[in-house]
């Protein structure tokens, strides 16, 4: 960091050995991790920066433990068939990783906040539901049943999209490639050379 500017941004440089070293917070091992334009491909099993993925503040150690699963899109067309044959074949098909990725205190009580609140509203819609049901007139038990299946499926994409860290696109047999990570995070990664 400048001396003469204490606002100034950290500096970060890449070594020769593909490790690259940061300024204000200490040396950084990004050995196993690239930038391949928007995109973080990182082999298997790689140590990920000690930086968050959303917004490239110190991770302070904070690791989460993600298992990952991908197979090639073409697949899903196999649900028209038969939702059973698509589970089956993905199932045979998929390629897996388990990655760690670092996460700031701020993102992780977003990520809590926003299971939580996918939980609430799973039950409320489950209780709207046992509610409608239960309702005397019957007249009205159809709209209560139907709020409480919209509450659900709105906790379920709320839980799915406010719990995500970032989004697979591609996994092979050695690397995988990782989508909505920060760009200040990637420009501190050597560039992938495929």
């Amino acid at each position: 960091m400048n001396d003469d500017n204490p606002y100034a941004a950290p500096e970060f440089s890449v070594r020769p050995d593909g490790k690259f070293s940061d300024q204000a917070f200490g040396s950084l091992d990004a050995e196993g991790c690239w930038q391949d334009g928007n995109l973080l491909v990182l082999s298997k099993g790689a140590q990920l920066p000690d930086r968050c993925v959303k917004c490239n503040l110190p991770a302070n150690d904070f690791r989460l433990e993600r298992k990952l699963s991908w197979h090639p899109p073409i697949w899903f067309l196999t649900v028209f068939i038969s939702p059973l044959i698509y589970v089956i074949v993905a199932l045979c098909v998929r390629h897996t990783a388990k990655i760690e990725v670092g996460l700031c205190e701020e993102h992780r009580r977003r990520r809590s906040r926003a299971i939580a609140s996918a939980w609430i509203a799973i039950l409320g819609g489950v209780g709207l539901i046992f509610g409608g049901a239960a309702l005397i007139d019957p007249e009205w038990a159809p709209l209560p049943v139907l709020v409480g299946l919209v509450t659900i499926l709105v906790g379920i994409i709320v839980g799915i999209v406010g719990s995500q860290v970032a989004t697979t696109k591609s996994i092979d047999q050695h690397h995988v490639w990782l989508a909505k990570v920060n760009p200040e995070y990637l420009k501190m990664l050597p560039t992938w050379l495929d």
